[in-house]
């Protein structure tokens, strides 16, 4: 037998309208998709010269450029997670309350 916390969470997804769970598996498929984008741009951030990645204008602040950069992405990747998580919940609560008058 295992231990843990059990509870209950109040999420609302705001600014999104979802009709069927066929609407809402293919924006799960979207949020998956763009977290993987998110993670290959890390790793380009991570394996690329920066000679070949800084515009001209940032020559002269290339770690500065790359930091910004890096720092977008990890925003969007922790924005699109949260609310991939949220979506896999409530995925999770349509198919527990399949069939019964929610």
């Amino acid at each position: 037998m295992s231990w843990g916390i059990d509870f209950k969470a109040d999420i609302f997804l705001s600014r999104i309208s979802i009709k069927n769970i066929t609407e809402l598996e293919e924006l799960i498929k979207d949020k998956e998709s763009d977290i993987a984008r998110c993670k290959e741009q890390l790793l380009m951030y991570a394996s690329s010269n920066p000679r070949d990645i800084i515009p001209g204008e940032w020559e002269d602040e290339s770690i500065t450029f790359i930091q910004n950069q890096i720092n977008y992405v990890l925003t969007d990747y922790e924005e699109t997670y949260s609310i991939l998580k949220d979506l896999y919940y409530y995925k999770e609560y349509l198919e527990e309350n399949e069939g019964k008058n929610t």
